[in-house]
């Protein structure tokens, strides 16, 4: 079993809770086992001795947690658990886990164009259905579809693939994230059917888990959007048979920023659009982030 701890730790213990279910299986329980340190690269650092978790003591009703002395490591970042048995059945479990240690430094261990997608979005815009606002995050229309890069081509949008307000082109949309996050840019692919609808204007705000805005980044500009403004090819006899061939898909735009941290929610305040009257549109957003563990000594779930 490994263990990524999500940044760089010097670990010092481990409390671990034994399984247990409905305080008879017990014998479920690891007993006998190894630990190896990996750096951030992946690379060995340290195996503890052959080690041995006590069978679950769950007397009280409730399982007792016991205090594993292992030997102090420093400049973790991934523990395996290596083990050899457990007390005697056929299944093996752990109820619960965790490391005692001192932060050392954040790792990203994802390349800088992964992406996250939001769970979910609310707006003072509106929408309509094809268009609805969850498919400005569904990743509908992208291709591949995961994982989420801002490399990714997004289609020309169109029903089930963007989100489009109608009777109103300015107002928020702010996207919920499913942790509170240190975010680092926000990656827009803008509108791209009709590219006076693609967003313009706009300034990003980031708001806490308790939906109080801690920052933000104004004065931006989008690119406008690859598509056309309603221009239709005609065909030999004159006829218009469709949109112009050359439309093709478009990458995203990535806005770059200082990290801000503790962000449970990500504003976009649009301010203008490419000229539309009516109408703006997002094909998709996908935010960079990362869980950052607090600083000083810390117990880890994980």
């Amino acid at each position: 079993m490994t263990y990524d701890l999500g940044a760089v730790y010097n670990v010092t213990n481990m409390v671990l809770w034994n399984y247990d279910e409905g305080n008879v299986l017990t014998n479920r329980g690891i007993k006998d086992f190894t630990i190896q340190y990996f750096d951030k690269t992946n690379g060995l650092i340290a195996s503890s001795g052959l080690l041995t978790a006590q069978r679950a003591d769950v007397t009280s009703g409730r399982i007792v947690a016991q205090v594993i002395d292992i030997p102090d490591t420093s400049n973790v970042n991934k523990i395996k658990l290596c083990i050899s048995n457990n007390w005697g059945d056929t299944l093996a479990g752990i109820a619960e886990l965790k490391f005692g240690g001192t932060y050392v430094s954040a790792w990203d261990n994802y390349t800088p164009l992964d992406l996250i997608s939001p769970t979910g979005a609310v707006t003072t815009l509106n929408d309509w259905s094809p268009r609805e606002l969850f498919h400005s995050w569904d990743t509908s229309g992208l291709t591949p579809a995961s994982p989420l890069r801002s490399t990714n081509t997004h289609a020309i949008s169109a029903n089930n693939y963007m989100w489009e307000s109608t009777g109103i082109k300015t107002g928020t949309v702010t996207y919920a994230l499913s942790n509170v996050l240190g975010v680092t840019a926000v990656a827009l692919w803008n509108g791209n059917e009709v590219w006076n609808k693609s967003v313009k204007d706009f300034d990003i705000q980031f708001l806490d888990k308790n939906d109080v805005q801690i920052a933000s980044v104004d004065g931006l500009v989008a690119r406008a959007g690859g598509g056309v403004a309603y221009v239709y090819e005609l065909n030999a006899v004159g006829v218009l048979h469709g949109p112009l061939a050359a439309r093709v898909g478009t990458v995203a735009e990535v806005f770059n920023f200082d990290e801000v941290r503790g962000v449970k929610k990500v504003r976009l305040n649009i301010r203008s659009n490419y000229g539309d009257g009516g109408a703006t549109s997002i094909s998709e957003i996908g935010i960079h982030g990362r869980v950052v563990p607090p600083s000083g000594t810390v117990f880890r779930f994980l």
